[in-house]
This record gives C-alpha cells, structure tokens and sequence, in this order.
C-alpha cells in the first residue's frame, strides 16, 4: 500500500501543478500496484482521479471508463458521477450525461458544479433524460425488458466464502447495453487485472465483463492466485496420476462457489445462464471448461466457453467423465466451447487438448472446436490470428440486443425498440474493430 499511496500523492502534486501528463502516469501506477492487492483501500479514489485527469487531456472514452470502474466500486460517489456526465457530454450523449448528473444532483443538491453542468446540458437533455428513465421504468413494470438494457453493478456481497477473498474487477459494457456477461479466470500465478486489461481492449458490444481470482494465494508470489490446489504440503507440484483426487476435489469446490455465483448473478442482477460467457487460460481455462460441462449436465447451459491453453485434468479424464449427455427439455442447447492451442505449447500436450474434446463430445454431445494456433507456446490469447477466431466464435454466439440503429427510420424516429433477440447476431466486422 505504501507504493500505492506514493504515487497517488504525486499524481495529486502533478494534477495540481497542472501537469496531466505526469498525472496520469502516477495515477496508472498506482492503479497498477493495487493489481496484486485483495482490497485495494481507496481504488474509487484511484479511478476518479485518473479519469478527472482524462478530462483534462481530453480523452472523454478513458475519464468514462474510469468514472464507471470508480462507481462499481462506490456507486453513490458524487465526483464519480459528475465525471461520468461530463464524459458522456463530451462524448454527445446529453441524455445519458443528464441521467449521470441528476444522480450526481440527488445526492448533493448544493454541488454547484453539477448545478452548473446541468444548466449547460439544457432542457433538451434534461427532457432526454426524463424519457429515458420512463422508458425504463415503464419496460420494468412490463416485464418487457428482461433487465437486459442496464443491469444492477455486482458487489462484494454476491461472491460465495470461497471467492469472497479473492480480487476481482468489473468491466461495464463498452456501449451500456448488458446483453452477455463475460466470466475472465486467469492461470496459476496470475491476478484478474490482466484479463480485465484484456476485456477492455476487446469492448466486446454489449458485454459486460467480470473477471475473478481463484480463491487461493500462491504461496511466494507476491499475490498471485490459484483456482484448486495444486501443491503437496512441501510444496511440490501434484501430478494428475490416475487415482489421484486432491485436485478434483478442490476444483469441484471451487465449481461449486461459481455455480452459486451464477445463481446470485441471476437472482440480483438478472443475468440467465445462457447470457452468461466464459473464457479462461491454462488453470483458468480448466475451470472454465469445468464449470461449462457441470452447468450442461444440469441443464442450465451457458452462453458459451473458451479455453486458451487448456484442458481438463488428467485423472478426470482417467476416471471418465459424469452426467447428463443432453441438455434438458426446454433449457436451450449445448454450451458452444471453442479450445485454442499452440503447437508449440511445452506446458499443455496435444493429446490432452484431443482427448478432452472428444470426452465433452462423447459424454455431453457438446460442440467442441479445437483450433491451433502456429507457432504459438503456453500463453494467453495472442496474435491476429487468434484474435480473430475468438472474435468469429463470439460473433456466432454472443447475443445481440437490436437498437434504434437497426431499426426503419419511422420506427427508430419514435424511440422504438426491438426486444426479441437471439444468438449470432453480431456482425464479425463489428466485433473485428476491436481485436487486439
């Protein structure tokens, strides 16, 4: 925390000073320290002041990525509201900045620079804003809207024991439509921060992306994660012999806490399995595809599953696999799984790769594409190449919620708007602006 603290005071010197530019750089830092941390005190602080300093340089998508990371974390803090409508000004949506800025008002009538923002956005946003929370509200009292436009942020309170210590960070959808809901699980070692990196880099239209630490510390490695136990008590790597169960055992549990996540996440925030998307590398990946397979025996399917560099263990393949071959009557299909692997890969065999494809085919008849990536050794999702299929898989599966843009011109010119929606929806083309 002591580096943490360093920096931010130099970030406030630098701001101060008028200096955005050193500003930003000790703000990131900051930020950046925080990444092995399981609960960074101040972080809103932290993205507040990073996007009050966006403001400055001009960047308005930065300052609302950040205002919108600083309020999942305090979504009553006036600054961060104020600077969410100043962004979303900047960015010409006065509807959406007045929604912000009356929040912000709400909560502090006497703030004059709300007052004052709200005055320069005019009656034209305000009456916008009007029609958008009784648009909203009048879809809620319906039924209509499913809770899909804007979902509630997800908090603390929703992670079960076992991840309850674990960090994690939440991504809001690039375009505030909360169609799809992406799960990010790291590999042995790692902090969700890079995932979220990740996230945020793909902006993948109308997803919202929440990514997770397992629920065990790596012992020497300065905060690094585990999702099940992969250590002997002297500290020895376990090797997948067949018989051997400690790590099933603890995957099962670390399943079991997901699975209970889901149910909150549907349960709070309204997000359905089948909206819900996974991706994972290497531990992180085995996980994923762990928790798809046990998600399709109970009929309860998810989106979709990508695992970078992954497989199942060896002794669950060893001891065969369990459970329902097909989805039940009425719960929608099979979770679509997409594994990619480097020929190249030292850490992860090919025939670990195969065998689990063909165990997920034979035992759940689960769609399983296996997609090998030239060149490549044990990492995370890297190179055009790879991008590019992980976006093709995404735009087939993903859902996509229509807007006035897709709309007849009479139509959209009336606020209307689509509610049906169904899978593969999103163009490549879109999704392909954003890869990495």
């Amino acid at each position: 925390m002591e580096q943490v603290a360093q920096e931010k005071e130099l970030g406030n010197a630098a701001f101060i000073a008028g200096d955005w530019t050193a500003a930003l750089r000790h703000y990131s830092a900051a930020l950046r320290h925080c990444d092995g941390l399981q609960r960074p005190v101040g972080l809103h602080f932290l993205h507040g002041n990073r996007a009050a300093t966006h403001l400055k340089l001009g960047d308005a998508a930065a300052a609302l990525q950040d205002a919108e990371a600083a309020l999942a974390v305090e979504p009553r803090w006036v600054k961060a509201l104020f600077r969410k409508a100043a962004a979303l000004q900047l960015l010409g949506r006065p509807g959406a900045a007045a929604v912000a800025a009356q929040q912000a008002a709400a909560l502090d009538p006497g703030n004059t620079q709300v007052q004052t923002l709200l005055q320069q956005l005019g009656p034209q946003a305000a009456a916008a804003a009007a029609a958008e929370s009784t648009a909203a509200a009048a879809a809620a009292v319906s039924g209509q809207d499913g809770g899909r436009r804007r979902k509630p942020l997800p908090t603390a309170a929703l992670l079960p024991g076992l991840l309850a210590k674990a960090p994690w960070e939440y991504v809001p959808s690039p375009d505030r439509v909360d169609e799809n809901l992406l799960l990010l699980l790291h590999g042995l070692g790692d902090r969700p921060s890079a995932f979220a990196r990740l996230a945020r880099s793909m902006a993948l239209p109308q997803t919202a992306a929440l990514a997770l630490g397992g629920p065990q510390e790596v012992p020497f490695s300065e905060g690094g994660r585990s999702w099940y136990t992969v250590f002997t008590d002297s500290f020895d790597l376990i090797e997948g012999r067949p018989g051997e169960q400690r790590r099933v055992r603890s995957l099962d549990a670390t399943v079991s806490a997901l699975q209970q996540l889901l149910g909150q996440l549907r349960q709070r925030c309204g997000w359905q399995a089948h909206r819900v998307h996974v991706i994972g590398f290497s531990q992180g990946g085995t996980v994923a595809l762990e928790l798809a397979r046990q998600q399709h025996s109970l009929g309860q399917p998810l989106g979709s599953c990508v695992a970078v560099s992954a497989a199942l263990l060896p002794e669950q393949l060893a001891a065969g696999l369990s459970g329902s071959k097909e989805v039940a009557a009425g719960q929608g299909s099979s979770t679509p799984v997409l594994i990619t692997h480097g020929d190249a890969d030292k850490a992860l065999s090919r025939q670990a790769v195969e065998a689990t494809a063909a165990a997920l085919r034979s035992t759940h008849s689960m769609e399983v594409v296996v997609h090998r990536v030239a060149g490549k050794g044990h990492a995370m999702p890297q190179g055009a190449a790879e991008m590019r299929r992980l976006m093709e898989f995404w735009a087939a599966h993903l859902s996509r919620r229509p807007t006035a843009a897709d709309l007849p011109p009479e139509v959209a010119a009336g606020g209307g708007e689509l509610l049906e929606v169904k899978p593969g929806e999103v163009s490549v083309q879109l999704l392909e602006e954003h890869a990495l």
